[in-house]
């Protein structure tokens, strides 16, 4: 982390800062809500012919 002089802040999101940072954002790793994160609305189970 101390070798990154680009990165000030160890919370950049812009880019990746230590390999081994995994605090930062990373936009490679998390691309944003991930698509099964949100799945349809968990419907209830239908009070059918019981």
């Amino acid at each position: 982390r101390a070798t990154s002089p680009p990165s000030a802040g160890p919370i950049t999101g812009s880019r990746p800062t230590a390999a081994g940072d995994t605090t930062a954002p990373d936009p490679r790793r998390t691309p944003g809500p991930a698509p099964t994160a949100t799945p349809t609305p968990a419907t209830p189970p239908a009070p059918g012919p019981v």
